[in-house]
């Protein structure tokens, strides 16, 4: 987690396209990724939603849930997952995987585009 959490924010830092990302959303993304708390997940969680996600949360601050599988990422997946986290945390909507919209992007399609932009 510690080195995935650093480099998220170097590359939030350091790679304009990275930093983009949060600014389209009025949102500063060091902030954003230093002020989240991150808590392991209950086993509720482990049992249900950690089936299908390995970081958990909602929509403008608040916690990150982080399931058990998580730490078998290597660091560019992690980092990945945490920057795709951090937009959701700042107010990035998803969309649910079977519809199809315009005005919000796919858990998948959050994916690449972090990838892209933040060189991973």
């Amino acid at each position: 987690m510690e080195s995935a959490f650093e480099l998220a924010v170097t590359r939030v830092c350091e790679i304009h396209s990275c930093h983009d990302l949060f600014m389209r959303i009025g949102a500063d993304g060091v902030k954003v990724l230093t002020t989240a708390i991150y808590y392991p997940a209950n086993p509720g969680m482990e049992n249900r939603v950690c089936r299908r996600a390995t970081l958990l949360t909602g929509y403008n601050f608040v916690p990150v849930w982080v399931c058990r599988r998580f730490g078998t990422y290597s660091d560019e997946r992690a980092t990945i997952a945490l920057i795709h986290e951090a937009l959701h945390n700042a107010g990035l909507v998803e969309c649910p995987p079977y519809r199809y919209d315009r005005r919000c992007f796919s858990s998948a399609d959050i994916d690449v585009i972090v990838s892209r932009a933040c060189a991973l």
